[in-house]
């Protein structure tokens, strides 16, 4: 298999929609990223993923610089699955810049399923309109790019800015852990040991506030709708460190990253 000149293996994201047959058309960013980039060209092989569980091995049969497009043949289509085994969701409280672009990449990269931005009541950073349209996109892309470099082939969904009575709204019947730094005596182990029935059939949400955390409302909010309210230890966290920290135990717990499946 020649995997390009410095034979390492090159992952591209493809839309299906650019799937057709035994072909499939390689453009946009993706098509700079191989010609420009990693200067593969004809007879090289490459594996694509297209987001939904598979990983396609390819060989490029053109290059068309003009329509700055590629295609490629189609050598071998396989299902490959990588996931955790339940559907883990992240709340995250909208945080600054470049934090919030490391917390959906580490998720992306550790298992998450879904990404739900929040629109937090003490978020420094607020995003509507066509700035939120704009952000969306751009965490979407990171979330791609996250998938290609750590070989995962189903890519997360990272949903519209939401508030937190939309994301709950979402949440339907699934496990709903809301960390709040208040929460003094209630650690996550537990909470997941005790539930375990319910967020391996129904999955988890896991709620992280912003730079300034959750409000009193919006705690009183996720206690009245039956969230379990935890803690994350005796010491307050960046936002971006209590996202990984939570979602890395959830996930440990699940016997997923190493651990025990409980």
């Amino acid at each position: 298999m020649r995997l390009g000149k410095d034979r390492d293996v090159h992952r591209f994201y493809v839309d299906p929609g650019q799937l057709r047959e035994d072909r499939v058309v390689i453009a946009g960013e993706e098509f700079r990223h191989l010609q420009k980039v990693l200067r593969l060209g004809v007879g090289d092989q490459a594996l694509l993923i297209d987001g939904s569980g598979h990983e396609y091995e390819v060989r490029l049969l053109a290059l068309d610089l003009k329509a700055q497009r590629a295609e490629a043949e189609i050598i071998a289509i396989k299902a490959v699955n990588r996931e955790p085994p339940i559907v883990v969701t992240l709340v995250q409280g909208i945080v600054r810049g470049d934090r919030m672009d490391f917390i959906i990449q580490k998720a992306a990269e550790i298992g998450v399923r879904r990404i739900v931005p929040l629109a937090a009541e003490h978020g420094v950073v607020r995003v509507t309109g066509e700035k939120a349209r704009r952000r969306v996109e751009r965490w979407r892309k990171i979330a791609r790019e996250a998938c290609k470099q750590c070989g995962r082939v189903v890519v997360p969904e990272v949903t519209e800015v939401v508030d937190l009575g939309q994301a709950l709204q979402m949440q339907g019947d699934a496990l709903g852990i809301f960390f709040y730094e208040g929460e003094k005596n209630r650690p996550l182990k537990p909470v997941l040991r005790d539930n375990g029935t319910l967020f391996k059939q129904k999955g988890v949400f896991i709620h992280i506030g912003p730079e300034g955390g959750f409000s009193m409302s919006e705690v009183e909010t996720a206690r009245r709708c039956g969230l379990f309210l935890a803690g994350l230890g005796p010491r307050i966290l960046r936002a971006e460190t209590a996202a990984l920290a939570a979602l890395t135990t959830v996930l440990y717990e699940l016997g997923d990253l190493g651990g025990e499946e409980q």
